[in-house]
């Protein structure tokens, strides 16, 4: 598999922006993948980040879900397949890093000198996989309609 996201974000796309880890995420979507969502609504992500500063669910899960509702949902979520993709997604997360909350994963993984470059990395690379199965997805799709 390719992993243009974690490749692009350890080029240092969007790493030294003032940005927080929502904002990251989907600001480095945004311009790899070539979402084309325009400044203003790039801002929707600002209130995630630090587990919508309350330590809850972490800040780059949840811009990872707002990429991965942008790929699935073509009018409204519950017509699409985004809560199972999510499940799934979540489900990984949490397989390799052992929580989804930001006060947990800072204690486990946060340290002055990395911050939360673990968190983040783990994050973009199971985000990169479910990106690339949708664009095989659309490229068997569009194989199959061309027969």
């Amino acid at each position: 598999m390719d992993k243009i996201l974690i490749n692009k974000y350890r080029e240092g796309l969007v790493k030294d922006r003032d940005f927080n880890c929502a904002e990251k995420v989907l600001n480095l979507s945004n311009e790899v993948l070539a979402i084309d969502l325009p400044d203003k609504a790039l801002k929707v992500a600002a209130g995630f980040g630090a587990g919508m500063g309350i330590g809850h669910l972490c800040g780059a899960i949840s811009g990872a879900i707002m990429v991965l509702s942008l790929q699935h949902v073509e009018s409204v979520g519950h017509q699409s397949e985004i809560k199972k993709i999510e499940k799934e997604f979540l489900y990984k997360v949490e397989e390799k890093l052992g929580s989804l909350m930001c006060k947990e994963l800072l204690n486990n993984y946060y340290s002055k000198e990395t911050k939360c470059e673990y968190i983040m990395e783990s994050v973009i690379e199971i985000l990169d996989d479910f990106v690339e199965k949708k664009n095989i997805i659309l490229k068997l799709t569009s194989i199959n309609s061309n027969r």
